[in-house]
């Protein structure tokens, strides 16, 4: 799960024209603290530093955990992690 986060979160800095040291600044954090949370490996990121990070991207934690639509069991998927701040 961390893995994803990381990416989708990396690929959102990208898409924003973001560095690191902005991120930071728009989380009131420091840049280590964002490197830690771009780690894939390093997984102590808090639900409070991931919607730091959200609200500083524009976006909110949705749907974090989701039951999967099928008839033959109660698993659960692990999708959505960040979802765009206007989505209903």
């Amino acid at each position: 799960m961390k893995q994803a986060l990381a990416i989708q979160l990396a690929e959102l800095l990208k898409k924003n024209e973001l560095t690191k040291a902005e991120m930071a600044a728009r989380m009131k954090t420091s840049r280590a603290a964002v490197d830690r949370l771009l780690d894939a490996s390093n997984t102590s990121v808090t639900l409070a530093t991931l919607g730091k990070a959200a609200r500083a991207l524009g976006r909110r934690i949705k749907n974090w955990l989701r039951r999967e639509r099928r008839s033959y069991g109660n698993s659960f998927l692990m999708r959505d992690f960040l979802r765009s701040g206007s989505s209903p």
